[in-house]
């Protein structure tokens, strides 16, 4: 039997994503993406890390990932310090302004994802908060989930990859 987009569970997450990137985007405060927060939190998670580390964890690609710590650093939301070790890569920190944007953010995130889940019975949100991060990577043993979980209707409120190293 044909899988067709409605059964197909890659379409199915395909578009499950761009509809949570599109709730958020329309949350967040003016001129931060979905993944420009996403890429704060992990610089805020892990300060100083370098940017191979945070294309491992967001699975952006090298080269996008380069133009977006540019631009954000460029917009005073980061910093960037070369490593002293490999003068080739960079370190980089939120800046307090940073901080703020991240700060603005929770809470946008915490209202996209309520949308986003709003269908569902709280069982089921837990279960997809349970089973995403085993289908967001196929290094399930390296990557660890942490995640804020709600308000007592048992929302997840946000959900983080990070790396271990």
């Amino acid at each position: 039997m044909a899988t067709t987009s409605r059964t197909s569970v890659i379409h199915l997450l395909h578009r499950a994503s761009q509809r949570a990137d599109a709730l958020l985007e329309a949350e967040l405060p003016q001129g931060l993406t979905a993944r420009q927060a996403e890429v704060l939190a992990i610089i805020a998670a892990h300060p100083g890390t370098n940017q191979s580390r945070i294309v491992d964890a967001t699975g952006i690609d090298r080269s996008t990932m380069a133009d977006m710590v540019k631009r954000l650093a460029d917009r005073g939301l980061i910093k960037r310090v070369r490593d002293r070790r490999d003068t080739r890569a960079y370190r980089v920190h939120l800046s307090p302004e940073g901080q703020k944007a991240l700060d603005a953010a929770a809470p946008a995130e915490r209202r996209a994802m309520d949308k986003l889940v709003a269908n569902l019975a709280s069982q089921h949100r837990k279960e997809i908060v349970a089973i995403l991060p085993t289908l967001a990577t196929d290094r399930p043993a390296s990557f660890i989930r942490s995640s804020r979980v709600s308000s007592g209707a048992g929302t997840a409120k946000s959900m983080r990859l990070a790396v271990r190293r």
